[in-house]
């Protein structure tokens, strides 16, 4: 059995990301499981548009939180 897709912090700066980030990502280049990217601000160290970016290139969906979605409205030379 398999798992029908997993759930997991994806971002720039591999916040969260175990046990490393280089080994998530060699990881998510093998598997055939999706999996969707939570955590994409790490912390508030990235903007929403940049982990969005980062992890789209690896995952299968996002799931971005409601707080997540606060500096969407900053201007986009704060981004």
């Amino acid at each position: 059995m398999a798992p029908d897709f997993v759930v997991g912090p994806i971002n720039p700066c591999g916040l969260l990301m175990k046990p490393s980030a280089r080994e998530v990502l060699d990881e998510l280049g093998r598997t055939r499981i999706p999996v969707i990217a939570k955590e994409l601000r790490a912390g508030g160290v990235n903007s929403l548009a940049q982990g969005a970016l980062f992890a789209r290139g690896h995952v299968h969906g996002l799931a971005v939180d409601l707080a997540d979605m606060d500096d969407m409205g900053a201007p986009s030379s704060a981004r």
